[in-house]
């Protein structure tokens, strides 16, 4: 089926599984910045961050001045901000956020959170882990004290990195040096495989006391799908590699934080990277494959979250995790937890189900 093999080669191994926290943190208005030129699946996952955290965001897009003193490598291929601006604007509106967000044209790495009309009301700020960011971050938040100001809470991400284990940056798009999206056809359920998708694929627990030790995938890597699953696992404290979610069980909406630390004293919180992705109810995306791929190369433990569904993201997670890996998902019919370990066997049932699905080539959006 297409190019799976040739995915399946790029995944050793998955984000080392690790305790994730649950708890009440969320914000009123955040801000992010950033010249998102190529806006890439990096771009997306930190503004994805931002509205998953609060409720309103500060999108602030560097002006075509402010990007050219930046001086990055092949600068002069970056997009003009009117376009820059668009793109973010689009992303933003295909996952139905529009509402929450005002657009800002970035002259400098201060004024919105320290001089502009929003400044007051702004509580909280999403960045990459790059130490000259956080840095200047925490130089943000000393401007803000002398401006009168509350000093923001940091939500802080992991850089994304593609199959080729280097990072996801516009300077490699402007390159042409970049991992090319995989562009399966979207798939589409049928009646024939209705049924055979409701079959539980493992053994049915009521607990997550009642998995394997988690000690045995360490090196394989522990896969949530769905958020009663990811739940679970948090609140009951298995470690996990990645998560599928849609902020749904049973299709009732759910809210939720997850981080991985907080340190009260710089207000770093640390969080795991959130990788959107559009998935409609009864399909298979085609940028699902590609969310799901870019998760499973991370180092640390990664999120997708779906606009949409999440219902049958199991058959992407199914056929590119590694053999081994541990795949916890929740039955909605039995009310019970679902698990059992990739292997062949696995894998030649997911694909044989994949085949019998509809095929509707609708291009890659990602």
């Amino acid at each position: 089926m297409w190019n799976i093999p040739q995915l399946q080669r790029f995944i050793k191994r998955l984000p080392t599984p690790n305790k994730l926290q649950i708890g009440n943190v969320n914000f009123n208005f955040c801000t992010i910045g950033g010249t998102f030129d190529r806006l890439h699946i990096g771009h997306k996952t930190l503004i994805n961050v931002a509205l998953i955290f609060s409720k309103r965001v500060l999108v602030c897009v560097t002006s075509d001045q402010y990007a050219k003193s930046l001086r990055k490598i092949a600068a002069e291929l970056i997009e003009p901000y009117d376009l820059r601006k668009k793109r973010v604007e689009e992303f933003i509106s295909s996952l139905g956020k529009s509402n929450a967000t005002y657009m800002y044209k970035l002259e400098d790495p201060y004024s919105p959170a320290t001089t502009s009309e929003f400044a007051v009301d702004i509580d909280s700020i999403v960045i990459s882990n790059e130490p000259a960011v956080t840095e200047r971050t925490f130089k943000l938040n000393e401007l803000r004290l002398e401006y009168g100001l509350s000093p923001l809470k940091i939500l802080r991400i992991p850089l994304l990195r593609d199959p080729y284990g280097e990072i996801i940056s516009s300077t490699r798009y402007r390159l042409n040096d970049f991992f090319p999206p995989p562009r399966p056809p979207e798939l589409r359920l049928t009646n024939e495989v209705i049924k055979k998708i409701r079959e539980p694929k493992g053994a049915a627990i009521t607990s997550p006391k009642y998995l394997p030790d988690y000690q045995l995938f360490k090196k394989s890597g522990v896969i949530a799908i769905g958020d009663a699953a990811f739940v679970n696992l948090l609140r009951f404290g298995y470690p996990v590699s990645v998560a599928l979610v849609d902020f749904k069980i049973q299709r009732k909406g759910v809210s939720y934080a997850t981080f991985y630390c907080i340190n009260e004293e710089t207000k770093l919180i640390d969080v795991p990277p959130m990788i959107p992705v559009i998935n409609p109810p009864g399909r298979i995306s085609t940028e699902s494959w590609y969310a799901t791929l870019i998760a499973f190369v991370q180092e640390n433990p990664t999120i997708v979250t779906v606009y949409g569904e999440e219902d049958l993201l199991g058959f992407p997670a199914t056929m590119l995790a590694p053999e081994g890996s541990l795949v916890v998902y929740g039955d909605p019919f039995k009310k019970k937890l679902i698990y059992f370990i990739v292997d062949s066997d696995h894998k030649e049932n997911a694909l044989d189900l994949l085949l019998k699905m509809q095929s509707v080539d609708v291009g890659n959006k990602q």
